[in-house]
């Protein structure tokens, strides 16, 4: 198995490796849809490319 990397100390897939790493996939102008939960909450914490946008909807 690949070294954990941070956050996942055990290598378990944990939000705090899941997130960081989805960021480094992110490029300019992606347009990223989340629904409500850990996904919003988590996905407002990364910085997004310039054109990016992010979208949801509230309950």
């Amino acid at each position: 198995m690949p070294a954990a990397k941070s956050g996942a100390a055990s290598g378990a897939l944990t939000q705090a490796s899941f997130w960081p790493e989805i960021q480094t996939f992110l490029r300019r102008g992606d347009v990223l849809i989340a629904e409500d939960g850990t996904s919003v909450a988590d996905l407002g914490t990364l910085s997004l490319p310039d054109g990016s946008s992010f979208i949801t909807q509230a309950i």
